[in-house]
């Protein structure tokens, strides 16, 4: 029996809906961390004595990070499965998250953004991959 064949078997286990509800959180988070940043960016400037421009290298580093890291996700997913794979960028992302909330200077702020672009950019492939496997083809929109 094929590795792949085992483990759609062993998915087969698991309810779709449990599967498709942990896949979501943290696709989410890092979704939100695309886009809230947009929001916040005068009041990081402000909180940090930073001109705008200065600013906006908290979402120009996610950015870069994150389209670095997505066109690897296949490379990566071979080369760690994809359960690990979830579980190392999920760790990655949240680390970032911490150096962030905790971050006592705009360019403590960026690496922290930088880390969480590397976590975030492939957890939307890697979470289709993963809902694609475990929903057999009838259920599937």
């Amino acid at each position: 029996m094929s590795t792949q064949s085992l483990t759609i078997e062993q998915n087969k286990k698991i309810p779709v809906w449990l599967v498709a509800v942990t896949i979501l959180f943290p696709t989410a988070f890092a979704m939100l961390a695309t886009s809230e940043t947009n929001v916040a960016i005068p009041h990081i400037a402000g909180y940090f004595g930073a001109t705008l421009d200065e600013a906006n290298w908290v979402i120009t580093s996610y950015m870069v990070a994150n389209a670095i890291l997505l066109p690897l996700t296949a490379w990566f997913e071979n080369l760690m499965g994809r359960v690990n794979f979830l579980k190392v960028f999920i760790a990655i992302f949240t680390l970032g998250s911490i150096i962030c909330a905790f971050a006592p200077s705009l360019n403590m702020m960026v690496l922290g953004r930088v880390i969480q672009g590397i976590g975030g950019g492939p957890l939307m492939p890697i979470s289709q991959a993963i809902l694609i496997s475990s929903f057999p083809f009838e259920q599937r929109g």
